[in-house]
């Protein structure tokens, strides 16, 4: 048990579970009723999936030889699970099939009682999970994969209580994607030398560091401008400012990062920093939203 759950990694899913908070607080906003059993489903679906992605991500670095590679940190490297032999690679590879089982099982649910217009973000998530890291992280469109991957984790929980799609999920949801490739963006730095060996085209290959810090740093400023455009359209209550109080944890971040990307202890403290920024933004426009809707 201790080690399918360092498989999972949990500590990674709550950059899931503040997605799904995102499109949920927005849903209540909007005047729909919170259904606990379905908002329990969709967060269910969604941190099954993240851990998915964990699994297929780990088959497919261990048998490459990434992961044989890798100097591992609190926030890159991979679970470890498979390089100190602790399961057999096609277990997990197996683990991450029974992820998307599961999640196709919430979403037929959903396609039953909510409609089947929910088809077409699921077939799409399910996609993103069993590809991201044998095909879209080796094409180039990795990020891009995770941007949607996130936007979508905002998408379904709110598509589940409204039971319609709107142009403000759409919207909204663009925070969740940004935090979360902003997350994956900077974890991909220790891992550049191995990733390259495996065969990966990312952001910090195909633009060196220097162009990947500049790229998270407009990433992480373009969420908070999106973040106020957002207000100023009425589109979320303004009491989502809350985020604004980590911005001077996000500046910090971007400093190091570009400054240092060079110098591992200084990129670790960065690390450090960009997870509270990447957890804490969206969670508090769940907060401010909830608490625009009262």
């Amino acid at each position: 048990m201790r080690l399918w759950l360092q498989e999972a990694r949990p500590q990674f899913l709550l950059a899931s579970l503040v997605s799904v908070l995102v499109g949920t607080a927005l849903a209540v906003y909007e005047g729909f009723p919170f259904r606990l059993l379905d908002f329990a489903l969709a967060t269910a679906g969604a941190l099954i999936a993240h851990i998915g992605i964990h699994a297929f991500n780990d088959y497919s670095d261990y048998m490459t030889g990434i992961d044989l590679k890798v100097h591992r940190t609190p926030f890159s490297g991979g679970s470890g699970v498979l390089p100190s032999r602790g399961l057999l690679p096609i277990n997990v590879y197996y683990f991450g099939i029974a992820c998307l089982a599961l999640v196709a099982c919430i979403g037929a649910y959903f396609m039953a009682t909510v409609g089947i217009a929910i088809l077409p973000i699921g077939l799409l998530g399910i996609a993103i999970v069993y590809f991201y890291t044998s095909y879209l992280t080796r094409v180039g469109i990795g990020e891009l994969g995770c941007v949607i991957g996130f936007a979508l984790w905002s998408i379904g929980p709110y598509f589940v209580l409204a039971g319609r799609y709107s142009s403000s999920i759409l919207s909204v949801s663009l925070i969740s994607g940004l935090m979360g490739t902003a997350l994956l963006v900077l974890n991909e730095f220790p891992d550049l030398e191995a990733d390259r060996a495996g065969g990966r085209r990312n952001i910090p290959i195909m633009l060196g560091l220097n162009g990947a810090s500049k790229i998270y740093s407009v990433m992480v400023a373009s969420t908070y401008v999106w973040l106020l455009v957002l207000v100023i359209a009425r589109i979320l209550p303004v009491f989502v400012l809350l985020a604004f109080i980590t911005l001077p944890i996000a500046v910090r971040a971007i400093t190091l990062v570009l400054r240092d990307y060079q110098n591992d202890q200084k990129l670790m403290k960065a690390l450090g920093l960009n997870v509270i920024v990447v957890l804490s933004v969206p969670f508090l426009v769940a907060l401010g939203t909830i608490i625009g809707s009262l």
